[in-house]
């Protein structure tokens, strides 16, 4: 499921960063790149295996996507396109949304800090 797979993919990177920022210098960066490393070859894995697609079922291909980015475009719009159903599928989404620019403002801020 891809909930799953992300959650984990998020976990991974979480721990990685956190890690970073607690330990900073030396410790920091070997784990970081670790978690980074382990998301990459996760990542090629799960592209393997998204373009493989699971075999025809009755003659008919059920291949999804191409690799993961296109996966998660796809479901990115599936998405999108529910939301435009109900007002909760649209709150949730601009939670959503509101949610990553707050984390890429947190980024930003720590990095530029540091070089300050």
């Amino acid at each position: 499921n891809i909930h799953f797979i992300t959650g984990m993919f998020g976990f991974g990177l979480l721990v990685g960063t956190k890690a970073y920022f607690t330990y900073e210098k030396k410790v920091g960066k070997i784990a970081f790149c670790w978690s980074i490393g382990a998301f990459l070859q996760c990542t090629s894995i799960m592209n393997q295996g998204i373009s493989l697609g699971q075999g025809p079922v009755d003659g008919i291909s059920s291949r999804f996507a191409k690799n993961l980015f296109s996966l998660m475009m796809k479901y990115t719009w599936l998405i999108v396109k529910k939301a435009k159903e109900g007002s909760l599928s649209f709150l949730a989404l601009a939670a959503t949304m509101y949610s990553l620019f707050l984390t890429i403002q947190i980024i930003i801020e720590a990095f530029t800090d540091k070089n300050e």
